[in-house]
């Protein structure tokens, strides 16, 4: 089952991310075992969001490659949110460069209540570049990556908030959003 993993470095900065994956000579595509990979900075550091076939893919290259080289440039071991993923889509636009990514946490929606108001959404904009979703700590949760910000904020208001009114929320939706210094996909 595949499973997404956002990794909160406090105080890390571009040229240490940087520094990190050119060590690890990726040649712009993830290693295998990971279906994708998004970077960018957040208010208190870096934040990198992966999506993995496996928890031990994930486990192991972390161990063997992730971790010596993230020690190697200073890096502070990251704050790991891991959530297991039900659906995985490529977007129209798999393969370009992805501008902003939301992770969207909606508390109350379960799997059934999700998949009807999803069926509404659909089919994706060519703008997706990537999505996942799945269950999160009561309710659903949607990480998806976007070519901008405004082609993601036109989708919400034209097709996402009229599906999820009658979706169950419990609370409103929660959405963090981070622009975008790198993105891999698997090869």
């Amino acid at each position: 089952m595949p499973v997404a993993f956002i990794l909160d470095f406090d105080g890390a900065t571009s040229a240490q991310y940087d520094a990190v994956i050119e060590e690890m000579q990726l040649g712009g595509r993830t290693p295998p075992g990971a279906l994708y990979h998004a970077a960018g900075p957040t208010e208190t550091g870096w934040r990198v969001v992966d999506v993995w076939e496996t928890d031990e893919a994930f486990q192991d290259f972390t161990a063997r490659t992730v971790a010596p080289a993230t020690q190697a440039h200073g890096l502070a071991e990251p704050r790991v949110q891991r959530l297991e993923v039900a659906q995985v889509r490529e977007g129209g636009s798999a393969g370009s460069d992805a501008a902003l990514l939301q992770v969207v946490r909606m508390p109350g929606v379960t799997a059934e209540t999700f998949h009807a108001a999803d069926a509404q959404v659909l089919p994706l904009p060519d703008e997706i570049v990537f999505h996942v979703n799945g269950p999160d700590e009561g309710g659903w949760f949607v990480i998806d990556t976007w070519t901008s910000k405004e082609a993601r904020d036109a989708f919400l208001e034209e097709r996402v908030r009229p599906a999820f009114e009658t979706a169950g929320l419990t609370g409103p939706p929660a959405f963090e959003d981070m622009s975008l210094h790198a993105t891999m996909m698997r090869a």
